[in-house]
C-alpha cells in the first residue's frame, strides 16, 4: 500500500494486492497537501495543510481525525518517531516542534540559528539532523537547542539528510549528486 496526494487536497490509498478496485479515498480537503508522513504501525497519517496545521488522519481504527496547531509558516517536513509516540515538524516559521501525540501538545526544539526545512531523527529520539534554508546540515540533541555541529556545504546545497538506523552515522546528499557519510560521535566525515 502507498498514499498519494494531489493539488486539490485529495489523499488516495493505493492497494497493489487488490485485483479489483485498487484505490480508496482517504481524505478530501480544499488545498494542496505537500507533506505527509505515515506512523510506523501504519495507523495514522500526518499531513500538512495549507493553513499551517497538521491534520492527523486515522488509517485503520475508529479514532477521529484531529488537528495540531503550532506553526505560523508553511510546514516543510513531518516525521514520526520510531515508536510512533511523537511527531516532528519543521516549518518556514523557523521552528522545529516535537509533538506528544497522546497529549496533542508540542515542545519547541528549534536551534534558534536558522530555518530548518527538512529533518530526520535517530531511532532513540536523542539526536536530530536538519537541513537549513542555506543548504547546510545541523545536528543537535532533541533535549537541547544547542547545535552539536554543522556540516558545511562548500558552495553546494544539502538536499537530503538521513540517519543510519543505528544512529551513529548520517548520510548527507548534495544537490550535485555527491553523497557523504558522517560519523556522529566523532563529528567527522568518513
Amino acid at each position: 500500500e502507498f498514499l498519494t496526494s494531489d493539488s486539490e487536497g485529495k489523499i488516495v490509498k493505493w492497494d497493489l494486492n487488490n485485483e479489483g478496485r485498487n484505490f480508496s479515498l482517504v481524505y478530501s480537503g480544499s488545498g494542496a497537501i505537500d507533506v505527509m508522513a505515515v506512523s510506523p504501525d501504519a495507523g495514522w497519517l500526518a499531513c500538512a495543510e495549507q493553513d499551517n496545521s497538521i491534520r492527523m488522519i486515522n488509517l485503520g481504527g475508529n479514532e477521529e481525525e484531529y488537528l495540531l496547531n503550532g506553526h505560523s509558516g508553511k510546514i516543510r517536513s513531518l516525521l514520526f518517531s520510531f515508536d510512533g509516540k511523537s511527531l516532528y515538524s519543521a516549518a518556514l516559521d523557523g521552528r522545529v516542534l516535537k509533538w506528544n501525540l497522546a497529549a496533542r501538545t508540542s515542545v519547541d526544539i528549534t536551534t534558534g540559528q536558522t530555518f530548518i526545512t527538512s529533518i530526520d531523527v535517530t531511532t532513540d529520539n536523542s539526536t536530530i539532523a536538519g537541513i537549513s534554508d542555506r543548504g547546510e546540515g545541523l545536528v543537535w540533541n532533541t533535549g537541547s537547542k544547542e547545535v552539536r555541529f554543522t556540516i558545511g556545504s562548500d558552495g553546494r546545497k544539502i538536499s537530503s539528510i538521513r540517519f543510519h538506523p543505528g544512529g551513529d552515522q548520517l548520510a548527507v546528499g548534495y544537490d550535485d549528486g555527491l553523497m557523504e557519510l558522517w560519523d556522529i560521535p566523532r563529528r567527522e566525515k568518513i
